[in-house]
């Protein structure tokens, strides 16, 4: 075990390698009228844990935002009070102030954490004296801030040769450390492999957070030309490896990145068009996607620690209009944090006017702009025509997935497009050449799992048909929209059971 402060200060002086980040933090311009951040989670706990290795830790579970975690999202959020004092209102108002989150624990925890800093209740928003925290709302956005978790050929595509550690550097990397990873899986009964040594650096990291000791065959290890120090560090820096892989390879990066771009370069034109009175956008998101976002920025970063991460600053100059900077944030090391100027690519840093740091908004868009992403779905390779579900609440009914080039359609296939749609264990599904499914065997089949929330996946087609207390002119909506869709004039719909439309309760969950 190494002193706690030592590996705080190895860890937040990793964090900022590229340059050295000050001890105070940036301020507020006075033209300031918006200020994106953008959040890494926490400290979390590692996928699993070194079997045999005494602890008394991890309780929250594998993966799981722990105490450290969240005092680091705290310390943010307080920072981020004092940057946006002058800017932001001192507590939550909703036409001020959006925030996003990826479906994972740890990030909705961390937003939550940060949230907390930011809005320690004042006067009215008090409700309990002894309790220095109001609830904040926030969104879930997976395709923007989560995107290696939906359902994405493309994605998984890019994530492939990063996690079959197929990509030119990571096989030179496991041929490079081949004995160091035979001797961590020989005395973890762990496959020998990149992913599996970047687990150990995790629990390393936070056996020394929590003052745990290590295992023997770390403290005294039997591996040649290592001692208990050597040992140590190689095994940290495999920290994040796949992560920041995946931000260093285009094709991975643009995908994790587009999204989140798409979102920020709305934003944007929404301000200049005087259609946007929000003063303040926040995201919590993991690593890779984080990292990758940063780079699509234009910020010189090659990695971020945990709860590290991003702000950019626009103000309405007088003279030049809107224009904006960006900074970076890191944890200094736990329960403080530092927002200083983050350091540019040279094609950022041409754009920037004057003082070297402000750039004008237009200017930075259209640097941007190329790798955004405005139709997640069509970016990850997916057929909407193979995807068509549509809500229909009531009795358990049966619904056509239907197939615009007339394709016959297996249980591969369904496996591959169908099951992204939960509908309330409401439903069966059905092919369009007449063959059925049980409904309880699609229930019970693992290769049909797992069935993801309908708001992730049905906010395309479904959002367009009107819903109505009449099963004829529900039909005819239905009909009509398929024939658009599909370029089939008359297409026929045709139910096993006559169909109870509730219009209310599906205009609520559209």
């Amino acid at each position: 075990m190494f002193p706690l402060l030592i590996l705080l200060v190895a860890l937040f002086s990793l964090a900022t390698a590229h340059e050295s980040a000050p001890n105070t933090s940036a301020t507020l311009d006075n033209d300031t009228v918006l200020v994106f951040f953008g959040t890494r989670h926490g400290n979390r706990n590692p996928e699993k844990f070194v079997p045999g290795a005494p602890r008394d830790w991890g309780q929250e579970g594998p993966v799981e935002l722990t105490s450290f975690g969240k005092r680091q999202a705290f310390g943010f959020g307080r920072e981020l009070r004092k940057f946006v004092a002058g800017l932001v209102d001192e507590n939550f108002v909703p036409a001020e102030a959006r925030f996003f989150s990826s479906s994972a624990n740890r990030c909705q925890m961390a937003l939550q954490s940060a949230l907390a800093g930011l809005y320690p209740p004042q006067g009215y928003a008090s409700f309990d004296a002894g309790l220095q925290w109001s609830p904040v709302p926030y969104a879930i956005d997976d395709p923007m801030l989560r995107m290696y978790a939906v359902a994405c050929p493309e994605s998984d595509a890019a994530w492939q040769p990063i996690s079959d550690d197929n990509l030119p550097h990571l096989v030179n990397l496991t041929e490079a450390k081949k004995p160091l990873l035979d001797y961590i899986a020989a005395h973890t009964g762990w496959n020998a492999s990149i992913s599996n040594a970047a687990d150990l650096a995790d629990n390393v990291i936070n056996m020394d957070l929590y003052a745990a000791p290590y295992p023997a065959w770390i403290t005294k290890p039997n591996l040649e030309g290592h001692s208990a120090a050597s040992l140590r560090a190689e095994i940290l820096s495999f920290a994040e490896n796949h992560q920041i892989a995946c931000a260093e390879y285009a094709p991975c990066r643009d995908l994790m990145a587009g999204v989140w771009l798409q979102h920020v370069i709305s934003n944007l034109q929404k301000l200049q068009a005087g259609q946007n009175d929000l003063k303040i956008i926040g995201y919590a998101s993991h690593t890779e996607v984080t990292l990758s976002l940063m780079k699509a920025l234009h910020i010189v970063r090659h990695e971020i620690t945990t709860s590290a991460g991003f702000l950019i600053e626009v103000r309405r100059s007088p003279e030049a209009g809107f224009q904006l900077r960006l900074l970076d944030h890191d944890p200094n090391p736990v329960d403080d944090h530092v927002i200083y100027q983050a350091v540019y690519t040279d094609d950022l840093q041409k754009l920037a006017k004057e003082d070297g740091v402000w750039v004008p908004v237009d200017d930075f868009i259209q640097l941007i702009q190329p790798k955004a992403i405005s139709d997640w779905q069509s970016s990850c390779g997916i057929d909407l025509c193979k995807q068509i579900c549509f809500l229909v609440l009531g009795e358990r009914i049966k619904f056509d997935l239907f197939n615009c080039r007339n394709e016959a359609l297996s249980i591969d296939d369904l496996e591959k497009y169908a099951p992204c749609f939960y509908l309330y264990e409401r439903i069966t599904i059905g092919a369009i050449d007449a063959t059925t499914l049980d409904y309880n065997n699609i229930e019970e089949s693992d290769s049909l799992k797992p069935l993801f929330d309908i708001q992730d996946k049905i906010s395309g087609p479904v959002q367009y048909l009107e819903c109505s207390d009449s099963t004829a002119l529900f039909n005819s909506e239905l009909q009509r929209f398929l024939s658009t869709l599909c370029g089939v004039a008359d297409m026929a719909i045709h139910w096993d059971r006559e169909i109870v439309v509730e219009p209310q309760a599906a205009e609520t969950l559209l």
